[in-house]
């Protein structure tokens, strides 16, 4: 082919408070927010999904009721979870999401993004960056927060979330009850307060072991008072 048609997606990294009003910040996060959203990387019920997607076509398509039909009728892969569309019935989705864009169509584009997020609010994964990992017993040496096999290792800006594969929590690890923690080439290892005087280790195999021990230093330091112009420093 002479002609390639790619888009470049960027990503916010590192999760930090701002304001509504900033719309350039907002519009990233929606956008990777609704990228993963769709992918998968959430657990989500049936008035999640129809809420977000109501949100995202009125992003699209603002208050055009036939754009929206359209697009809700032409195009619900878009809008929906590809294990949604499995689990519930299509024509339902089509019409509560429907039902719930009339509601909405008075909102802002601008609105529409910020609500988009925050309905995401309550769930484990949000504000997350997720890696696929399995957990080593044997190095670990007990399973007392009875982890997976097969799990996902999510960063977050107060703590570290393990979520098994579809996207539920397991266990949370503030940030203030980790000890230290290590990394080689495949291995995550955290050294975790179990008492006063014990300290217990949770290992896992992971193929991104230094992305994951980077955020997780950015975040302590955030924690501590330091500014991202500090850390960069």
């Amino acid at each position: 082919r002479d002609n390639w048609d790619f888009k470049l997606y960027l990503r916010l990294l590192v999760h930090y408070p701002f304001e509504d009003e900033d719309k350039e910040t907002t519009s990233l996060l929606f956008y990777q927010t609704n990228y993963d959203v769709i992918s998968g990387k959430h657990n989500l019920t049936k008035e999640k999904i129809v809420s977000l997607a109501a949100l995202q076509i009125l992003n699209e398509y603002g208050s055009d009721l036939n754009q929206a039909k359209t697009a809700v009728n032409k195009n619900l892969q878009k809008y929906v979870p590809a294990k949604a569309l499995k689990e519930h019935n299509i024509n339902e989705l089509r019409q509560l999401i429907l039902e719930e864009y009339s509601q909405i169509s008075d909102f802002k584009r601008n609105e529409a993004k910020v609500n988009y997020s925050t309905i995401l609010e309550d769930l484990p994964t949000y504000q997350t960056q997720q890696f696929d990992a399995k957990f080593n017993l044997t190095k670990s040496g007990t399973n007392d927060d009875n982890i997976p096999d097969d799990c996902v290792i999510g960063i977050k800006p107060e703590g570290i979330v393990i979520l098994d594969r579809d996207r539920n929590q397991i266990v949370m690890y503030k940030y203030e009850t980790i000890l230290n923690w290590g990394i080689s080439n495949n291995q995550f290892i955290l050294n975790l307060e179990s008492s006063l005087t014990d300290v217990r280790k949770v290992c896992f195999f992971t193929s991104q072991t230094k992305i994951i021990q980077d955020l997780v230093e950015i975040y302590c330091n955030l924690l501590i008072g330091k500014t991202m112009k500090e850390i960069k420093e």
